[in-house]
């Protein structure tokens, strides 16, 4: 039977990222770091996580050690709001 596509992908993430060299997909620093897969790709996008992808669609590779950098501690320990506008308050729903 033909390979879904996500079993490729991960296998080619394997094989791009070289443990040996200190390098880590996607996945694998989200799991070291606790978080989802989410907050490391937002990282990655607003340039605060150095990452490389070999072409569109490869697995991001990250240097072990970008992870244990200052900023990413940061931004780990502030809390996300969850609307840009402060003046937004929370719903406040009564079962009465």
């Amino acid at each position: 039977s033909p390979r879904r596509w996500p079993a490729v992908r991960d296998d080619l993430a394997e094989r791009c990222a070289d443990q040996e060299r200190g390098e880590l997909v996607l996945a694998e620093a989200a799991e070291r770091l606790d978080v989802g897969p989410g907050v490391i790709r937002r990282m990655i996008n607003s340039g605060l996580l150095p990452a490389r992808q070999v072409c569109k669609g490869a697995p991001w590779i990250i240097r072990e050690e970008a992870l244990e950098r200052q900023e990413i501690a940061d931004a780990l320990s502030r809390k996300r709001p969850l609307t840009p506008n402060r003046d937004q308050t929370k719903l406040k729903f009564s079962m009465t």
